[in-house]
């Protein structure tokens, strides 16, 4: 029996990156919770800062903070350019772009949930970003060639804190 054979035995089954949903606290349009379509996320990674700390003439590296990371989340891009338009009235929601003034913090962060499902469609693990906001909508492209192709772009959040297996999704 080899390595693989012997990792199933143990093992009930292997979670699938291509069952999940995404859902954001609100749409700016209709103020109610808006589930979007996604091709490609990554769930972010759990980090502590570190320094190195030095006592009695030993040196160790102690935690004095909690690093998050920028996550980008791919989106396809409907017919209508409904779900880029909204994530554009978020961006304004940030700043006013032609006078440069940014918002209060507190008036445009929201909360991202990822819900990732089993072959049955079990919630199995959940993950909430809090107080997230938009830092960057990419440009998209179009083109001759793009025949068999939907048109994506991408989304990089930042977020102040993260959640793992969130109940209140």
């Amino acid at each position: 029996m080899n390595g693989i054979e012997r990792l199933k035995q143990h093992v009930k089954g292997f979670a699938r990156a291509t069952k999940y949903e995404i859902i954001i606290s609100h749409d700016f349009i209709t103020a109610t919770p808006y589930q979007f379509t996604a091709s490609a996320s990554n769930i972010p990674k759990l980090e502590y800062g570190v320094t190195a700390v030095k006592r009695w003439g030993v040196s160790k590296n102690l935690p004095i903070s909690v690093d998050y990371d920028a996550i980008d989340i791919t989106f396809y891009m409907d017919i209508d350019f409904a779900v880029y338009n909204a994530f554009i009235k978020w961006m304004d929601q940030v700043a006013d772009r032609e006078k440069m003034i940014f918002n209060f913090y507190d008036n445009y962060v929201k909360t991202i949930s990822f819900k990732l499902f089993d072959d049955d469609e079990t919630v199995k693990h959940s993950v909430q970003l809090i107080n997230a906001w938009p830092r960057a909508v990419s440009s998209y492209q179009i083109g001759a060639d793009k025949v068999d192709e939907f048109l994506e772009f991408t989304v990089t959040f930042e977020y102040e804190r993260v959640k793992f297996n969130a109940k209140e999704l």
